[in-house]
């Protein structure tokens, strides 16, 4: 009996090991929208091996395997941590079936946000703006996505407001599966503010004066990088270089006024 079972184990592992045409493969996932489906699918990697040449049977069982957690895991993006996932892989002749029959459930919300501010930009009337428009309001359904797209706006207002040291302090997501909510905890320490210094030219052959038309700031502005991005736009569509380089030198800053070097 012993050597049976040892003989129909080794069969089987052959079995599971034996190459299928990964084309006989069909995933199929119901009970979700197009949108919804297709950010799971990008999460399941059983769906991504439709495109490969071939695979075995042992790897489409691991596979399987794993395809719940990883549903679970690509919903909560959007919020919806209590899905109902039930699942099924079956071989038909050569053609391999998985299906996913997915309820996603209530999503979660947010019950409480916290938005802080300090350093010199404390007052900004830019970040004042993106705080009064924040996007994440309580009572809604939290998204990872839109959440780290509001973070990362208020992060990016400080810097083209020349708060170049700024950072966030606390960037924090609580998830509360007993009560069903999340909170959120943001806190930006924008540093001090920097402005532009001189703007010097590194070049042969042409004057000051006509080079200086170009430049639309002048020293004790405050510092922004798109404004240095638009010079350097400017001069290279002017089609009188082969090269621009506009490079702002923070180390040389004085007073937090920053010098700015054009190589041309």
């Amino acid at each position: 009996m012993l050597r049976l079972i040892t003989r129909l184990v080794f069969i089987y592992t052959i079995i599971l090991s034996l190459p299928v045409r990964a084309d006989s493969l069909r995933v199929t996932i119901e009970g979700l929208d197009d949108e919804l489906r297709e950010h799971v699918e990008n999460y399941l990697d059983i769906h991504r091996e439709q495109s490969r040449d071939e695979t075995t049977p042992g790897r489409l069982e691991r596979l399987h395997s794993k395809a719940e957690e990883q549903i679970t895991t690509a919903l909560q993006v959007y919020g919806f941590y209590r899905p109902g996932i039930s699942s099924q892989l079956q071989q038909d002749g050569t053609r391999w079936n998985a299906t996913y029959q997915v309820t996603p459930g209530e999503a979660i919300t947010i019950h409480n946000i916290k938005l802080e501010v300090s350093g010199a930009g404390r007052q900004d009337p830019l970040i004042q703006l993106v705080l009064d428009r924040f996007p994440l309001q309580k009572g809604q359904v939290f998204e990872h996505p839109r959440y780290e797209e509001a973070r990362d706006t208020l992060l990016r207002a400080a810097l083209e407001e020349g708060y170049l040291d700024a950072s966030m302090e606390t960037r924090e997501v609580r998830i509360d599966l007993r009560q069903y909510s999340a909170s959120v905890h943001l806190h930006l320490q924008t540093g001090e503010r920097y402005y532009f210094g001189e703007v010097q030219f590194r070049q042969d052959g042409m004057q000051e004066e006509f080079l200086d038309r170009y430049v639309k700031f002048r020293p004790g502005e405050p510092y922004n990088p798109q404004t240095l991005l638009e010079l350097q736009t400017a001069l290279s569509g002017s089609g009188l270089f082969q090269a621009v380089e506009v490079r702002p030198d923070k180390q040389q800053a004085v007073e937090n006024k920053i010098p700015v070097y054009v190589h041309l």
